[in-house]
């Protein structure tokens, strides 16, 4: 029986009627899972940069096109002498600041944390003790 390896990324379906007398169909599976380290676990449940850059500037674009949208049906069922004037920096003031305010307030404890962290790796504090239980016991080198 030949042992074939396939990964899911590679796999795109077998022809079953052209592979049909090469292909023994009783096969065993083997699922070998691995740990993946801290960053590229983290990394690969996040998008990059200049995604999130077009995301928010996205959602402010619609945002924007919001209020000018509410200010013209304003101004076509106002019947008053004078149009309403469209006021961008009040209304950057009033709706705003309370956004801005809290998300600052929200990085606080993030940044206090990373900063922790960046802090922490950089340290020799534990240069000694093993990263590793299974290498207790050895010499720990600089590798």
């Amino acid at each position: 029986m030949q042992s074939m390896t396939v990964y899911p990324k590679e796999y795109d379906g077998v022809d079953i009627e052209t592979h049909k007398g090469d292909i023994d169909f009783k096969y065993t599976l083997k699922v070998n899972y691995v740990a993946l380290d801290y960053f590229n676990l983290i990394n690969n449940f996040q998008f990059s940069i200049p995604i999130y850059l077009l995301l928010f500037n996205l959602v402010a674009f619609i945002q924007l096109v919001g209020i000018v949208i509410y200010w013209l049906a304003t101004l076509a069922i106002v019947r008053a002498v004078q149009a309403p004037k469209i006021r961008f920096k009040h209304l950057v003031l009033v709706t705003g600041t309370a956004p801005l305010a809290g998300s600052v307030i929200g990085m606080i404890p993030a940044l206090v944390v990373a900063v922790w962290i960046y802090v922490f790796q950089q340290s020799t504090l534990f240069q000694d003790i093993n990263a590793n239980w299974l290498d207790m016991g050895n010499e720990i080198s600089p590798k």
